[in-house]
């Protein structure tokens, strides 16, 4: 094909512009983004109204006292499971990035966001984790990682499930331990 090609009577056709090629792709890559965005708030809003969200009981009801206390210092100041904690916590870290948000935005909404954003974290990681073991699988298959992640649950010898419908130290350190991106 010449750089014009006569495909009628009076019409020439001039070839595309190397740029509309990179446009093109960056189109497909926010479109891509957005969908993968789509499908994650999904994936959450199946994940809360099947399993639903949990705040204040379970593990997060030993947990928060040491928030509560680690923020007033009068509030819990003659239990002895919160005061044992005063040396060594091995929860700190979680608690203090709680503590921050929680000054911020109050504590169940800072729970709920922090929820959030380690459901973002998880998937997103599984999903990557996912698509490098097999690229030939496409999305369906980091999907399938993540919903089989989301509905395991622990055995009955001791084990903690791999993700839980509250916030927990142990998983905000598992999402943030996932692989960072490559940069090229």
């Amino acid at each position: 094909m010449t750089l014009t090609e006569r495909q009628d009577p009076g019409t020439l056709l001039r070839m595309a512009n190397a740029r509309a090629g990179s446009g093109q792709k960056q189109n497909r890559r926010a479109d891509f983004a957005a969908s993968g965005a789509v499908r994650i708030l999904i994936v959450l809003g199946y994940y809360l109204t099947l399993r639903g969200y949990h705040s204040f009981d379970g593990d997060q009801a030993y947990r928060l006292p040491l928030l509560l206390h680690q923020q007033d210092s009068s509030l819990y100041a003659s239990d002895p499971f919160v005061r044992a904690f005063d040396d060594f916590n091995p929860h700190r870290g979680s608690l203090i990035i709680l503590g921050g948000a929680a000054s911020l935005l109050g504590l169940s909404p800072a729970l709920f966001l922090t929820f959030g954003l380690t459901f973002l974290a998880t998937y997103s990681g599984i999903d990557r984790l996912t698509r490098a073991v097999w690229p030939e699988a496409g999305r369906s298959a980091g999907l399938a990682a993540v919903i089989l992640l989301l509905i395991a649950k622990a055995g009955n010898i001791g084990t903690n499930h791999l993700f839980e419908s509250m916030v927990l130290d142990r998983l905000m350190g598992m999402a943030l331990g996932r692989k960072k991106k490559k940069r090229r």
